[in-house]
C-alpha cells in the first residue's frame, strides 16, 4: 500500500508539471496571437476622414516585440499592447459600450508614460492583408493594407 501511494504522488507530481508546462505554452501562444496577426509593415489605402486633422500616419510597421514604427509622426518606435487587464477592460466598457468585446489596440505615443490608460485607444480587425483601425472615439475605420 505504501508502495501504490508514493508512485500515485509521483505521478501526480508528474501531471502537475505536464500540466503547468502545457498552460504555459498556451497563455504565451495566446499572449502574442494578437501580435502575431498585426505585425509586419502597413500602407494606409483610405484614410477615413476628410478632417485635417490625422490620428495615424500612411505607413506603419508592427514588430513581434510590442512595438510601432510610424514613420512621419516620430522617429522612436512606440510600444503597443492587444492584451487588457481588468480594470482597462472595465473602463472600455464604461465608457465605450459598443466597444466591448472587439479587438482593443493602446498604442503609447509617449513611450516615457508608464500608465497604459493614457494611450491612444483604437478598435481594429485584421482581415486577410487588410486592417482595419477606428480610433475608439470616431465612427470611421482606416483601412491598412499589408506590404509585401
Amino acid at each position: 500500500m505504501i508502495v501504490s501511494l508514493r508512485y500515485d504522488r509521483q505521478n501526480m507530481k508528474k501531471l502537475l508539471l505536464a500540466f503547468i508546462a502545457v498552460s504555459t505554452v498556451f497563455l504565451i501562444s495566446c499572449r502574442t496571437s494578437d501580435v502575431k496577426v498585426l505585425e509586419g509593415k502597413w500602407k494606409a489605402a483610405e484614410t477615413g476622414t476628410d478632417e485635417p486633422e490625422r490620428y495615424l500616419p500612411d505607413d506603419m510597421e508592427f514588430f513581434g516585440d510590442g512595438t510601432v514604427a510610424m514613420p512621419g509622426f516620430t522617429d522612436k518606435k512606440m510600444p503597443f499592447k492587444t492584451g487588457l487587464t481588468a480594470e482597462e477592460k472595465k473602463l472600455i466598457r464604461e465608457n465605450y459600450p459598443d466597444a466591448e468585446g472587439k479587438n482593443i489596440l493602446f498604442i503609447k505615443f509617449d513611450p516615457a508614460q508608464k500608465d497604459w490608460s493614457r494611450s491612444a485607444v483604437f478598435q481594429y480587425t485584421v482581415s486577410g492583408d487588410e486592417l482595419y483601425l477606428r480610433p475608439i472615439t470616431e465612427q470611421k475605420a482606416i483601412k491598412f493594407k499589408r506590404v509585401r
